[in-house]
C-alpha cells in the first residue's frame, strides 16, 4: 500500500462518536435514539458512506430496526476493531451495555416517537462529504471503465485543479464512487510553479498496471523523467489516501497543512478496484478542505512491515491449512510524538498487536486488534500525542489465519499466500503486513496535546 518511509502532510478528520446517555426508562426517538444513530451509525450509513444502506430518518431507521437489534447486541456494529481495553483513541465507536439495552427496549416497545414537537435534524453531508461543504470538488471528465473479468484493477488517475492564487490545504477527502470495489488509494500533490505549465495537458486515467510508469506519466503530460524542465513539478507525498472503511483525520490546526499551489493536479499513483464479474463505471471525486491558519507542525508518516523501514520476519510466506506468526520491529533514532496509526493486512489476517519497548524496557501499548476485520481499517488517533524516545523500538507481532476456517480466506481450497512483488502485493488475494504511523519531532509540551479537533 505505502513504500518506504514518507514525508506526510495530509490531514484528516473525524467526527466525535462520543456516546449517548439514554434514560434508563422509556427511550424514544426524540429523546436519545436519534442522537446514538446520528453519532454512531449515520458517518457511515448515508449517501456515499461504507454501509450498504442510509441510517439518517426515523422511517430508514424503523425500516432496519430488526438488523439492528441484532447487530448492537452481537457488537456486529458500530465497527471498531481496536481493543479499547488495550488503548483508548478519539472518536472510538464502542456502544456501552447500557446504551445496547436502551436500543433494545426502544426497539422492542415499538420504537415510539417521543415528543411530537420535536424534529431531531440529521446530520449534513454536502457533496458525499463526511465533513462540510468542500471547498473545491474534482471530477475526472470521463469515468473509469472497468471491466467484469473478476481481477483486481490498478488504474493511475490525474486530478488537475486551476486557482485564482495559491493557498492553504488542509486535507483531501477520496469519495469513491463504487465503494464497494474501491479497495485503496494513494496519491500525492503536484505543484508547479510555472504559470505557463498546463497539468490539464494529456491524459486523464491509465489502467494498464505493466506499463512502465515513466510511460504512464508522459502520456498524461507529467514530465517526471527530466528534473530541470522548469515545468518539473514538485511532489508532495500521500496527500490523498483512501481505504475500506477508512475515513480522513485532522488534527488541531497548529499541525499539518500543506501550501496549495495555484496551478497544480491530484496524483493517484494507485487506485486499487477489487475483482467483479460486472463491468462498471466509476465515478470517484476529490473534496478538497483549505485551511486559514499558519503552517506551524508539519508530521511526516512513516511505517513498517512490508515495504517498510523494517522488514517482516520471517519472509510473509503463509502455508495453505496453518496460522502463523509474524513480526516486525524498528528502533526510533530520535525522540518523537506519535500521533496516529493505521494497522493493514488483507483476507487472511487474524490478529494485529503493536507496542514500544522503551530502553528501560517499560512497555507502551500501542493497538491491538483480536479479530482482524478486513473490511474496516482506520487511522486511529491517540487523546494526546504517545512521546517515544530515541532508542524506543516500535514493535508489531500478527497472526494470519491461512485455513478453510477462515470465512474471508479468498482462496477454496487454501493455497500458500505471499507478498507478492509491488502491483502484485497490493492484490486482496496477496498480503500485506503494515503498521502505518504518523508522527513529528518531539517539542516540550506535546504530552499535554490534546489532538481532538473541532471542525
Amino acid at each position: 500500500m505505502h513504500f518506504k518511509s514518507r514525508s506526510a502532510v495530509y490531514v484528516i478528520l473525524l467526527t466525535a462518536f462520543s456516546a449517548c446517555n439514554f434514560k434508563e426508562k422509556n427511550p424514544t426517538w426524540t429523546d436519545g435514539v436519534s442522537e446514538l444513530i446520528y453519532t454512531n451509525c449515520s458517518p457511515c450509513h448515508r449517501d456515499n458512506g461504507n454501509a450498504p444502506f442510509a441510517l439518517l430518518t426515523y422511517e430508514q431507521v424503523k425500516a432496519k430496526a430488526n438488523r439492528i437489534h441484532w447487530a448492537t447486541k452481537t457488537r456486529y456494529m458500530p465497527p471498531w476493531p481496536a481493543d479499547p481495553t488495550y488503548r483508548h483513541f478519539l472518536y472510538e465507536r464502542v456502544l456501552s451495555d447500557t446504551q445496547i439495552k436502551m436500543l433494545s427496549l426502544w426497539i422492542t416497545s415499538g420504537m415510539p416517537w417521543g415528543d411530537r414537537t420535536i424534529q431531531p435534524k440529521p446530520p449534513d453531508f454536502p457533496n458525499g462529504s463526511f465533513f462540510r461543504k468542500p471547498d473545491l470538488v474534482l471530477h475526472l471528465q470521463h469515468a473509469v471503465k472497468l471491466s467484469g473479468n473478476g481481477r483486481d484493477s490498478f488504474v493511475i488517475a490525474k486530478f488537475p485543479y486551476q486557482l485564482p492564487k495559491d493557498t492553504l490545504l488542509d486535507f483531501v477527502e477520496f469519495v469513491p464512487g463504487i465503494k464497494r470495489r474501491v479497495h485503496h488509494v494513494n496519491g500525492h500533490l503536484l505543484s508547479y510553479f510555472r504559470n505557463s505549465a498546463n497539468p490539464f495537458k494529456g491524459i486523464e486515467t491509465f489502467g494498464d498496471s505493466k506499463v512502465k510508469r515513466d510511460s504512464v506519466y508522459a502520456a498524461m503530460g507529467l514530465k517526471y523523467n527530466d528534473a530541470q524542465s522548469p515545468d518539473f513539478p514538485v511532489l508532495t507525498p500521500n496527500t490523498v489516501y483512501y481505504l475500506p472503511g477508512y475515513l480522513p483525520f485532522a488534527y488541531p490546526d497548529t499541525w499539518g497543512g500543506v501550501v496549495l499551489k495555484k496551478t497544480g493536479a491530484f496524483l493517484l499513483n494507485t487506485i486499487h478496484y477489487g475483482p467483479s464479474l460486472h463491468n462498471q463505471s466509476d465515478s470517484s471525486l476529490l473534496n478538497v478542505f483549505f485551511r486559514s491558519s499558519p503552517i506551524k507542525r508539519p508530521f511526516s508518516e512513516a511505517q513498517i512491515g512490508s515495504f517498510g523501514l523494517a522488514p517482516v520476519t520471517p519472509d510473509l510466506i503463509i502455508p495453505a491449512n496453518q496460522k502463523p506468526k509474524f513480526t516486525s520491529a524498528l528502533k526510533l533514532e530520535k525522540k518523537i510524538s506519535l500521533l496516529s496509526v493505521n494497522p493493514h493486512m488483507h483476507q487472511t489476517g487474524a490478529t494485529f498487536k503493536a507496542y514500544a519497548l522503551k530502553p528501560n524496557g517499560d512497555t507502551i501499548p500501542i493497538i491491538r486488534i483480536l479479530k482482524w476485520d478486513f473490511r474496516w481499517q482506520y487511522y486511529y488517533t491517540f487523546e494526546y500525542p504517545v512521546i517515544l524516545d530515541a532508542g524506543t523500538w516500535i514493535k508489531l507481532e500478527a497472526t494470519f489465519d491461512n485455513t478453510a476456517q477462515n470465512p474471508n480466506n479468498p482462496f477454496r481450497p487454501p493455497r500458500t499466500i505471499t507478498s507478492g512483488n509491488g502491483i502484485e502485493s497490493m492484490k486482496s488475494t496477496e498480503e500485506m503486513l503494515q503498521l502505518i504511523f504518523t508522527y513529528a519531532p518531539y517539542r516540550k509540551g506535546d504530552e499535554t496535546r490534546f489532538l481532538k479537533r473541532t471542525f
